[in-house]
């Protein structure tokens, strides 16, 4: 009877769990849709604020690149497709989470820090 009695208790908790983590994520929802109505974003898009950045400039640089047709006077239409290429590069690494080897980890580092480097450089070219 005692381990019956251990196996209801058990099993009240887990459901009593349950019932809070469902009304905690619930409510962190609607929290963070009334955060974004008021001010455009929510709090939790600023917990991983590098990844939130990416998700959005990544699939606007892989259309920019698609359908450029201009390019910055101080250099050629291929040697502006290959800033953009690296700049694409370097975002679609920053949502790379996949375990890697520490020398291949930091060859990824160095091309993510190259372009950023040139997003930073040509921010003000990114223009149709």
């Amino acid at each position: 009877m005692k381990n019956l009695g251990m196996r209801v208790f058990d099993l009240f908790n887990r459901m009593k769990w349950r019932v809070s983590d469902v009304y905690y994520n619930v409510r962190y929802f609607f929290r963070q849709q009334i955060q974004k109505s008021k001010r455009g974003f929510g709090d939790g898009d600023l917990f991983n604020f590098y990844n939130t950045i990416s998700s959005y400039i990544l699939p606007r640089l892989k259309r920019y690149r698609k359908i450029n047709v201009c390019y910055p006077c101080s250099i050629t239409y291929d040697e502006w497709n290959e800033i953009l290429d690296k700049m694409i590069l370097a975002f679609e690494l920053c949502f790379d989470e996949e375990i890697k080897e520490v020398e291949e980890e930091r060859k990824d580092q160095e091309k993510i820090n190259e372009g950023l480097k040139l997003f930073a450089e040509w921010f003000q070219h990114l223009w149709i």
